[in-house]
């Protein structure tokens, strides 16, 4: 009932704030459309549909169609068993970005809302079940306020996306008040988040307060060093708390020509489940593109999350991540792909990912990435305390031996048109000598994005 009021809320204030501030018709439109232009850029279309409408110099919406088929097979790493995941859904996404008029009310704010309304059917081979489920989602709602106090400060309240390059930080839409400072080539982001529409979720009643800071050393160097702490309250899931604090730095370039290189570095301190948590953990990689036709690329990647050796005191020095992070990005395709594999996926917890990829470009808005990862745990524990954080099997290790498996993944995007773009993928896992007698799992997807 709570989550409703709140949504309810956001869209009666959305609408009431576009008829409060309707546009002025005799206004400079080719200043205003200019204008309209720069605020749509920061809007990332990846997440949400490009606004190509453009009805009035003050007013402009979007919206894209999505399909995606997916089939997952022997997550139980056991053919004996029938566990195959077979899942169709589509969606409609409609986004609407709306500027106050200056000359009628100062100072000056931009309203941005997104919903969302999806349906997948989802057959359960080995439960025999059918599920079908259609929702609507209100994925963002914020209003930004820019020259709060100072010109080169920018103030957004309301439900919005957080994300980094790597998405190795966190890429998620939390409910927040946060406020930027942009002063040339620095960017410094101080937020206050949560996510309020789900209280009875005991991972959305955390709360995040997050510094964040973006250095352009060269036009296309970035540096960034952030300060997260994330604390939850005492519930029934969660009674001994949460207080976690991330400290961290990356780096991202492309300066040295047909290079693209990356570094990530991140400690972790605080307390979890009763045990003063210490851990760390960093991912490197770089890849190197070759003068040819199709471009062929090659990427050489190094991740190490620590792990903890002796689970039986009050210290535990495994890293994990944010809990907000999605470990997503592009390689030299056109696509973003999954970094630790699109079936394995895990978090970056007492383990090492070492990843070698080989990609083309068949056409110049098409590629093809064949990615191959090798997982090890740092420590190989007693079984009970051998669980792997949140990865996309169902069988802990043996916790005698350190080798998880491999991965491939051969991955295809294409940009068809401005409009249309389709990705697929198939995936294999083969299982190391942590799970003895284990058989391999496999994923495939198609998605179909079509803007409209």
């Amino acid at each position: 009932m709570y989550s409703r009021f709140i949504e309810i809320i956001y869209l009666i204030m959305i609408i009431s704030i576009s008829l409060q501030f309707p546009p002025i018709a005799n206004a400079k439109a080719g200043e205003e459309k200019g204008e309209l232009e720069n605020i749509a850029i920061e809007i990332d279309s990846e997440a949400s549909p490009p606004l190509r409408h453009e009805v009035t110099t003050k007013f402009s919406w979007g919206a894209k169609l999505n399909f995606e088929e997916r089939i997952r097979d022997n997550r139980d790493l056991d053919d004996g068993e029938d566990d195959r995941d077979l899942r169709t859904g589509g969606s409609l996404s409609i986004a609407a970005l709306m500027l106050s008029d200056s000359r009628v009310f100062e100072p000056r704010f931009e309203f941005f809302g997104e919903v969302r309304i999806q349906r997948e059917v989802r057959f359960d081979e080995g439960e025999g079940k059918t599920k079908d489920e259609t929702e609507l989602d209100f994925r963002k709602g914020y209003v930004t306020w820019r020259g709060f106090l100072h010109p080169k400060l920018r103030l957004q309240v309301g439900r919005q996306r957080f994300k980094d390059f790597r998405e190795w930080v966190f890429d998620e839409t939390l409910d927040a008040v946060r406020l930027f400072y942009e002063n040339n080539r620095l960017e410094l982001q101080f937020s206050y988040s949560s996510n309020i529409l789900d209280p009875e979720d005991a991972e959305d009643r955390i709360k995040n307060l997050i510094l964040y800071g973006v250095y352009d050393i060269w036009e296309k160097d970035k540096a960034v060093a952030y300060l997260i702490n994330r604390r939850g309250d005492h519930s029934e899931n969660d009674p001994t708390g949460l207080n976690l604090s991330f400290i961290g730095v990356s780096w991202k370039g492309k300066s040295i020509k047909r290079q693209k290189y990356w570094l990530e570095a991140a400690i972790v301190r605080g307390d979890e489940a009763g045990k003063n948590v210490s851990g760390f953990a960093f991912d490197v990689g770089w890849t190197s593109r070759f003068k040819h036709r199709f471009k062929p690329a090659v990427t050489i990647g190094y991740a190490f999350g620590s792990g903890d050796s002796n689970p039986d005191d009050n210290r535990d020095r495994s890293f994990r991540q944010t809990g907000l992070q999605d470990n997503s990005s592009k390689l030299r395709g056109v696509i973003k792909v999954e970094q630790y594999g699109e079936l394995f996926e895990p978090e970056l917890s007492n383990l090492v990912v070492g990843t070698l990829a080989f990609g083309i470009r068949p056409l110049k808005k098409a590629s093809i990435d064949l990615i191959y990862h090798h997982f090890q745990q740092v420590w190989a524990l007693q079984e009970r305390e051998n669980e792997l954080r949140d990865v996309g099997i169902k069988p802990d290790p043996n916790g005698e031996s350190r080798d998880l498996g491999d991965e491939i993944d051969l991955v295809f995007g294409w940009k068809v048109t401005t409009d249309l773009k389709v990705e697929a993928l198939a995936a294999f896992f083969l299982p190391g000598s942590a799970f003895p007698g284990a058989d391999n799992a496999f994923l495939a997807k198609i998605k179909i994005r079509y803007l409209l």
